[in-house]
């Protein structure tokens, strides 16, 4: 089963769409709610690892203050129901960004996804992911079908900044991006080309958040196919 979910509460407890591990991905244990529908962006709460957030294709988003033993829809203010990304302000954890396949624009919330308000991007479609930056909570990163935006002030405002220094044609369409926790500006990009999820994956980074990319070389295999997401120790 495909699962476009990783995220870690610690070094040893990681969770996955449907599954979590407490001892680093040795064996695992059911998690979620049953039935859980579609590839299940996954959100933890960085504060409270026993709060997590779940895209669901049947209701749209749910969430669990206790660890996963009971869940609760959290749709109010949402008009869209497919789910491709969340993430969370690393200062306000009560401030969640969602993205939906279709809508041109990205969701906020400021109450722990209680309300949702929709924020509109201007020559936006197919928005795939949002990201905060985890040095300054103002600057929110969207990735989609037209290129990389930037917003400077929490996601009101936004700055088309395309992929500079991505060929064109681009080597496939956009699958996922990671900000670097330890260093500010660098970010990392995929995009997979050929056959859809079993093409070739390509890698780029930035060191000027996103003014400018350059090519990830050496991963190590030329099998690597489609790189769906990418998390930092």
């Amino acid at each position: 089963d495909l699962s476009y979910a990783l995220a870690f509460a610690s070094d040893v407890s990681v969770y996955i769409a449907r599954a979590h591990s407490d001892n680093g991905g040795t064996s695992w244990a059911p998690f979620g709610p049953s039935p859980w529908y579609g590839y299940g962006a996954l959100l933890l709460d960085p504060n409270d690892p026993q709060t997590v957030y779940i895209a669901d294709d049947a209701v749209g988003l749910e969430k669990t203050t206790d660890g996963g033993a009971h869940w609760d829809t959290k749709v109010n203010g949402l008009t869209a129901l497919s789910c491709t990304s969340m993430d969370v302000s690393k200062v306000d954890p009560l401030r969640v960004y969602a993205t939906f396949a279709g809508p041109q624009g990205i969701y906020r919330s400021d109450d722990g996804t209680s309300n949702w308000t929709f924020l509109p991007i201007d020559g936006s479609w197919n928005v795939r992911q949002v990201l905060v930056d985890p040095f300054n909570s103002q600057y929110v990163y969207m990735a989609g079908d037209p290129g990389f935006y930037e917003s400077t002030n929490g996601g009101d405002t936004w700055t088309a900044k395309g992929w500079s220094g991505v060929p064109d044609p681009k080597p496939g369409l956009f699958v996922t991006m990671a900000a670097d926790p330890h260093t500010p500006g660098r970010l990392l990009a995929s995009f997979g080309g050929g056959s859809y999820g079993i093409g070739p994956g390509y890698l780029y980074e930035s060191d000027n958040y996103g003014d400018s990319w350059q090519e990830v070389t050496g991963l190590g295999s030329s099998d690597v196919h489609w790189i769906r997401s990418v998390v930092y120790d």
